[in-house]
């Protein structure tokens, strides 16, 4: 318990310290470890639609010889009818670089005939999905123009025993897509979500909570992470009418929550100044599918991550305890891993045949 009330105070000390990091960042990095992750992460939401995911990483791990980093790729779509289609591949050849170019974060992805990815586009044209997007350049910051890419978590991804390095690169980004496979073809615009990771383990337990819509951005995560003894939460909510960022909080002080992983709902509650935020998320289990890059295949993680991108959100503001807005959104992420999965989907979605 004297640990703990230290670490509390040595956390609130500096919670409200500017840690910065640099677009640069953006760009693909060294392997440090093996086992070793370097991911990307865009959300594509069009409300016509539904949900796009798309993710690709280097990875090492035991069977990647002479540490020469391998591939993967994942696409999946969750359409407004809830309808999951997932695809997950896995590649011996790939050239990921930092490049030249009009922005500090211009880079390279490429998978010969598969992928070529760089800070404006993504083209993947796999066996059975292909998909192709273009970003605005309008990108909508976590953090502030200064130390655009802080982590959400800020000074603690700087500790030497937390294996999780990430950043919200933008909470939107425009984008126009064009998507196609088996049973369906789709073009269009929407708004992107875009994160960045670069990990040498995984976290030991982790929720997270994303929309983003014209009406409501929205990032709410948690989680515990090395050899923390506690469970931290951060996010930010934009809506036409505000704009809160929620600093770093030990759950129990600033931060409340509630989860039942095996009913896919969760509760989150966060207080920054006068205003508080209640966030309620549901998904059916069914729509739940297990994410196992890298958790089970890089990191052989007793846990994958299960993911819903069907989830209803209602979004509670509060400020002085009077509410000033509700807002539902009927299609949102919901994301549990770790200590806070739950067991009864453990055979469900590993469709990756991963290494």
């Amino acid at each position: 318990m004297a640990k703990k009330l230290f670490l509390s105070f040595i956390f609130l000390l500096f919670s409200q310290a500017s840690w910065s990091s640099t677009l640069d960042e953006f760009s693909p990095r060294e392997a440090t470890h093996n086992p070793w992750s370097d991911a990307w992460y865009y959300y594509i939401h069009d409300p016509k639609v539904g949900y796009y995911k798309i993710v690709f990483l280097t990875y090492l791990n035991e069977e990647t010889p002479d540490n020469q980093p391998h591939a993967y790729v994942h696409v999946v779509l969750a359409a407004k009818d809830g309808s999951t289609r997932e695809y997950d591949y896995y590649f011996n050849e790939v050239v990921a670089k930092p490049v030249a170019g009009d922005s500090e974060y211009a880079f390279s992805f490429e998978i010969p005939g598969v992928a070529s990815i760089n800070e404006k586009s993504i083209a993947l044209d796999l066996p059975d999905v292909s998909i192709k997007a273009d970003f605005s350049a309008d990108h909508l910051r976590y953090s502030t123009p200064e130390h655009p890419n802080v982590s959400p978590f800020a000074w603690l991804t700087s500790l030497p025993f937390v294996e999780n390095q990430w950043f919200v690169f933008s909470m939107a980004t425009p984008a126009q897509y064009q998507y196609r496979d088996a049973e369906h073809q789709y073009q269009g615009s929407g708004l992107t979500y875009i994160d960045r990771g670069w990990n040498s383990g995984q976290a030991a337990g982790m929720v997270y909570l994303m929309a983003v819509s014209e009406e409501l951005k929205l990032m709410l995560s948690g989680g515990t992470d090395g050899k923390l003894p506690m469970e931290i939460w951060a996010g930010r909510l934009i809506s036409e009418q505000y704009d809160l960022t929620f600093t770093p909080s030990i759950n129990g002080m600033a931060a409340h929550t509630d989860f039942t992983p095996c009913e896919g709902k969760a509760r989150v509650e966060m207080q920054e100044g006068d205003y508080r935020i209640l966030v309620q998320s549901a998904a059916p289990l069914a729509s739940f599918y297990n994410h196992v890059t890298p958790s089970l295949s890089v990191f052989h993680s007793k846990n994958p991550v299960m993911k819903s991108m069907q989830a209803t959100a209602t979004v509670e503001i509060y400020k002085d305890e009077t509410l000033l807005d509700s807002i539902t959104l009927e299609q949102s992420v919901l994301e549990f891993g770790g200590l806070h999965y739950c067991d009864k989907i453990r055979n469900k979605g590993l469709a990756a045949k991963y290494p």
